[in-house]
């Protein structure tokens, strides 16, 4: 982090922990810090306890390092979106 005084920003919210957890983790694999607000308030009654002005479970990193952590998570969505895009060869029955 460059600089001192900073604050945690919201990069994504989610109705279960789950995901949060294993973005928070890819994140801190890429040298970012990451926190899951509301963490524990998920699960069966999620709908219930997390109503809008809750905003739900969030994760967040510094205010600094936003910009790197949507690149990451970015890249992720997009690795996720070629791998479900069938190849030529799988189209044909080949592989």
């Amino acid at each position: 982090m460059t600089s001192s005084s900073y604050h945690w920003v919201t990069v994504a919210r989610f109705w279960s922990s789950g995901p949060a957890v294993f973005l928070k983790s890819l994140l801190e694999a890429n040298d970012i810090p990451a926190f899951v607000r509301n963490e524990y308030l998920g699960g069966l009654f999620a709908h219930l306890t997390l109503g809008k002005a809750e905003g739900g479970i969030e994760l967040q990193v510094p205010s600094d390092l936003v910009e790197q952590a949507q690149q990451v998570l970015e890249g992720l969505e997009a690795h996720a979106q070629e791998s479900e895009a069938p190849d030529e060869e799988s189209e044909k029955g080949l592989s």
